[in-house]
């Protein structure tokens, strides 16, 4: 079991590094790792009323600062569980929200789009 907070409703933003800015933290509690994934992230999303054709999930690079990497299939959200439960700390999901028209859940971004203030 484990705990993965969510970041919505703010930004990706880059100065020097990236990061994400603003909005809130949604705390979601005693996860099981047989349940999570894709399915159960969508799910989870859908539910505070954003439109899974416009948004993509995002994880931080453990100990690099400023980088993201795009979760858009089981194993990647399988990746951020098990680094919370090996840790036992929090797990982080970032939202990047409304994206025009997000039609290929597959295909991966090598980063967000963001508001560059360099």
């Amino acid at each position: 079991m484990f705990n993965c907070i969510f970041h919505r409703g703010g930004e990706f933003v880059r100065d020097d590094v990236l990061f994400y800015r603003g909005g809130k933290q949604t705390i979601v509690s005693d996860i099981d790792l047989q349940t999570w994934g894709m399915d159960t992230i969508d799910e989870i999303v859908t539910g505070w009323g954003y439109d899974k054709q416009h948004y993509r999930i995002w994880g931080a690079v453990d100990g690099k600062d400023g980088q993201f990497f795009q979760v858009y299939v089981d194993h990647l959200a399988e990746e951020v569980a098990i680094r919370a439960i090996g840790e036992e700390v929090d797990g982080h999901l970032y939202l990047e929200h409304n994206q025009q028209h997000v039609l290929e859940r597959d295909l991966e971004f090598r980063e967000p789009v963001c508001f560059d203030m360099c």
